[in-house]
């Protein structure tokens, strides 16, 4: 019979088009599959599928499944909505002259500048569902190698508990018998 540890650690990746996604998962003792996702990249219509699948393999144990999301350069930088900048500038350069401020631009242009980029959406962070439906089998494949990395942790630990509890026990018979000396002297 083999013996695993529920304790345990698997980790894996998944290259997705616009960047990288790191699945990690660590399980402790515990009597039955509770398991924590600690993530919101997940899509909530795919979370009780992970959650399932989890269950079904691992069984028992305090789970708690991380992802982590590395984007390529690329798709890091913000996107600068012009046609909004734009808007901005006319309604400030609008409100200065309503106000007597006349040639706003010429007093210090960067710091115009510099308030019309922290204006609201003017720069879209591109925070988008970076799991799709089209991405997402590569996703349960990286979580599905994480899942196997840690089953494998479970076993090696698993054998090294194994090795530990019988050499204790063959101690304690080796010196079973050299009890029954130590009788009278209680």
């Amino acid at each position: 019979m083999m013996i695993k540890s529920m304790t345990g650690y698997g980790k894996a990746a998944a290259e997705l088009q616009n960047g990288k996604l790191t699945v990690e998962i660590r399980s402790i003792n515990g009597k039955n599959a509770d398991i924590n996702v600690k993530t919101y990249l997940i899509p909530k219509d795919k979370e009780m599928e992970v959650r399932k699948r989890l269950a079904e393999t691992l069984q028992r144990g305090t789970i708690d499944l991380f992802l982590t999301w590395e984007p390529n350069a690329a798709e890091s930088a913000g996107k600068i909505d012009i046609p909004l900048a734009q808007e901005y500038y006319r309604q400030i350069c609008s409100l200065g002259q309503s106000i007597g401020i006349s040639n706003l631009t010429e007093q210090d242009p960067n710091y115009l500048m510099a308030t019309i980029l922290r204006m609201p959406d003017v720069i879209d962070s591109g925070k988008k569902d970076i799991i799709t439906e089209d991405n997402w089998p590569s996703v349960l494949n990286a979580i599905d190698e994480a899942v196997g990395n840690l089953c494998a942790y479970r076993e090696t630990e698993g054998e090294a508990l194994y090795k530990d509890v019988t050499s204790r026990i063959g101690t304690i018979l080796d010196i079973y018998d050299e009890i029954e000396n130590y009788e009278t002297e209680r």
